[in-house]
């Protein structure tokens, strides 16, 4: 039997990740913000809706290998949850609360848009409204008579977006230089065994019982986790190797873009122009949210906007590490707004608005 067919897909992998590597080397050269992510993504994305040709496929990730490095990440993150950081989570209760609230009036805003300007259907327009949960609400979305790849490619754009957009406004607002957030992350050469067995732990272990205990995200939520307890409780300050990370975050971006491989240019503009709409419209309500919570807690306002911004875990959470901006913060936040987002929304649709909208 040839061999050919099983080595189709490993070589258009390596052409698509050699492709998220370039873009994300020149994005480095040039100072971009979360270089290796945003240079992936966009290179890739470009790509894709082009229509380069690979060996007769498209650029692509497969699921797997996504799954392979996005635990990584979840580690890193986990790594910002120190002793110290912890015992001031007890402050942020307030916050937590108003994202309810901040969920409720998104979700709103933007279904008013994509049904009344755009002409989605309600089902459609509903859950590609929702800020959290992409696979998730397309999956929900269209089990519930909307369109699942309207929802799915609107919810990478608004994820898209905000990659985008965001460390570009928090550099210009604060003059964030990011370029030190990397600088307690080691290369690895000098981690002992010990520290490199429990954050392999971390990420495995992490991954499978997060899938058993469905969390949102698992595959980042699972290890993000174990790794903020084992870093909480002081057995380990290590990180994963900074080559790594950057390796993980190629992978994620080359993944992320390589959604709009096959879409038409047509259909993937007019897609992109409602999203970008919609995320604009959310990014107001969470500019409005983060000012007002500015003005009775303590915690800076640029992590609060991040806090806030309707783009994924992942990618948020990447951001304020570049950025050095409320790691931990960030990333509890936005766990929470995905299992709200989850555990709420869906009962809202069944319970309110789809008995308004028939």
């Amino acid at each position: 039997m040839s061999a050919a067919p099983y080595l189709i897909p490993t070589l258009k992998t390596l052409a698509t990740v050699a492709l998220g590597t370039v873009g994300g080397l020149i994005a480095f050269l040039f100072n971009i913000p979360l270089p290796w992510m945003l240079g992936s993504i966009l290179i890739v994305g470009i790509a894709g809706i082009a229509g380069v040709n690979i060996g007769g496929h498209t650029v692509h990730v497969p699921i797997w290998l996504r799954n392979v490095m996005i635990p990584i990440l979840g580690v890193m993150l986990g790594s910002a949850f120190t002793p110290a950081i912890v015992a001031g989570m007890t402050s942020w209760w307030i916050t937590m609360l108003a994202l309810v609230g901040y969920i409720l009036l998104a979700t709103a805003v933007a279904y008013q848009f994509y049904r009344r300007a755009v002409g989605f259907d309600p089902a459609t327009a509903y859950f590609c409204s929702i800020p959290g949960g992409l696979v998730e609400m397309s999956i929900i979305g269209e089990g519930s008579g909307g369109d699942g790849r309207t929802i799915s490619l609107v919810h990478f754009c608004r994820i898209l977006f905000a990659v985008l957009t965001l460390p570009f406004l928090m550099r210009w607002l604060y003059h964030i230089d990011g370029g030190g957030a990397y600088t307690s992350i080691s290369l690895g050469f000098e981690m002992e065994l010990v520290d490199v067995a429990l954050l392999a732990t971390c990420a495995i272990a992490g991954y499978y019982l997060g899938k058993l205990a469905r969390l949102p995200g698992a595959q980042i939520s699972g290890p993000l986790l174990l790794s903020a307890i084992a870093h909480a409780t002081g057995l380990t300050a290590a990180s994963p190797p900074y080559l790594l990370i950057i390796i993980a975050q190629i992978i994620a971006g080359a993944s992320l873009a390589s959604r709009f491989a096959g879409v038409s240019v047509r259909a993937a503009g007019r897609i992109l122009l409602a999203s970008l709409c919609g995320t604009v419209l959310m990014l107001c309500v969470t500019l409005a949210v983060a000012f007002a919570l500015s003005t009775v807690i303590d915690e800076p306002f640029a992590a609060l906007i991040l806090a806030y911004a309707p783009g994924g875990v992942t990618e948020m959470s990447l951001i304020a590490l570049s950025l050095n901006v409320g790691v931990a913060f960030v990333t509890a936040h936005h766990i929470a707004r995905i299992a709200l987002s989850l555990g709420m929304m869906p009962a809202i649709w069944r319970r309110v608005v789809s008995k308004r909208a028939s």
